[in-house]
């Protein structure tokens, strides 16, 4: 019971204590920005997943088959399904 307990303690100025929270502040905010941004990414890349344009009528379409060669809706052709990309 006598036993001292020694408690270690990092000195810092007021200063330094104000930079080291903005830091993290900073650090946590930009932790949530990446989050959003690559959240929003994966959504579009969901959503664009079954997006199909057709290369005879350009007639875009939306088919959940996996499936190679789809039917457009349109036209009724055979359209063979290739990346579609956003310009």
């Amino acid at each position: 019971m006598g036993e001292e307990l020694e408690i270690a303690v990092i000195q810092t100025s007021l200063t330094n204590l104000i930079i080291y929270n903005l830091m993290a502040l900073l650090g946590v905010l930009a932790l949530l920005w990446v989050k959003q941004v690559v959240g929003q990414r994966l959504s579009e890349r969901r959503r664009h997943r079954y997006r199909v344009v057709c290369s005879v009528c350009g007639q875009v379409f939306h088919d959940p088959a996996r499936e190679m060669v789809v039917t457009c809706p349109a036209c009724g052709r055979h359209v063979e399904r290739q990346e579609v990309l956003d310009i």
